[in-house]
């Protein structure tokens, strides 16, 4: 709580409220609309969810974070 109050970005609080109480989609939803698409990527990265890292790539970025994410896809299609 005190880490929150500090926060000077009072809307990424919000986002990191909303990623605690498992509200993936309004936390993400918050962090692009404060452009911070790295930090969506983040959340969904710590969550496993890769399908969406590679949406939120599509409109560009650095390919190391892109290729991780179908690494993790393809690992996952493996077993």
């Amino acid at each position: 709580m005190k880490q929150l109050g500090a926060m000077p970005d009072k809307m990424k609080a919000k986002a990191e409220v909303m990623a605690y109480l498992g509200k993936f989609d309004e936390a993400e939803t918050i962090y692009l609309e404060i452009d911070r698409r790295d930090l969506a990527v983040q959340l969904r990265q710590r969550i496993g969810d890769y399908g969406r890292v590679v949406d939120l790539y599509s409109g560009g970025g650095s390919d190391k974070p892109l290729r991780e994410a179908y690494d993790k896809i393809g690992e996952r299609e493996r077993k």
